[in-house]
């Protein structure tokens, strides 16, 4: 049998991340449109405590989590995922309530892009890290380039902090990943998201939140 050649080999390492970049994007698009329908009726801060509240419940449900018998380390690990994961999603979902999606988007991506360029060794790498940012600021912020309308500030900063906590959630994620924690330390992380954002919900949108058009 043929030894696969070094550039059907660097081929394969390559479609990995890529496909999951894609499937970021992907979800993170999707997920922001169905969402900004709910602001009318709930809110950013309603649509984020739904997110994370849902998504809390359905996790908890499957993994099960036995936290009692985790060390101070992995638990340590799973509210630290789970403090990034409520202040991006918080965040973000504010900067859609004042920005067009694109621009909301395009601002957040700014925070996996900069952490790519403080972990890149080689310049190459940091090419394609360049070229990225240029790639997504066309697609998003050059689609808001005709309004001749300013971005609202606070939405910008609002993407910012969500680009910042997104970093923070890759960091964080990654290394609950290579833990022993896998599901059950996702579980717990949803929760703790979910406890520090669906008091701001309730507070934002009350009763709202159990409309059962709204679920």
């Amino acid at each position: 049998m043929a030894a696969p050649s070094p550039g059907s080999s660097s081929r394969s390492q390559l479609a990995g991340p890529v496909l999951l970049v894609l499937g970021s994007m992907t979800s993170l698009q999707f997920g922001a449109a169905i969402a900004s329908h709910l602001f009318d009726d709930v809110g950013a801060a309603g649509a984020s405590a739904l997110r994370l509240g849902l998504a809390a419940v359905i996790l908890l449900g499957w993994a099960r989590p036995a936290v009692r018998s985790w060390s101070s380390e992995r638990v340590l690990g799973s509210v630290a995922l789970g403090v990034s994961m409520a202040c991006m999603n918080a965040a973000f979902y504010e900067a859609v309530a004042r920005l067009p999606l694109g621009a909301a988007i395009t601002i957040e991506f700014l925070g996996p892009l900069g952490l790519a360029v403080v972990l890149t060794r080689r310049w190459r790498e940091l090419l394609w890290v360049v070229l990225a940012v240029g790639g997504v600021a066309i697609l998003g912020l050059g689609q808001h380039g005709g309004a001749g309308e300013p971005l609202d500030p606070l939405g910008v900063a609002a993407a910012l902090v969500a680009a910042a906590f997104w970093a923070a959630y890759i960091v964080t994620g990654s290394r609950l990943a290579t833990s022993e924690s896998g599901v059950a330390g996702l579980a717990v992380a949803s929760a703790v998201a979910a406890v520090l954002v669906v008091p701001f919900g309730v507070a934002s949108a009350g009763s709202s939140l159990l409309d059962a058009r709204v679920l």
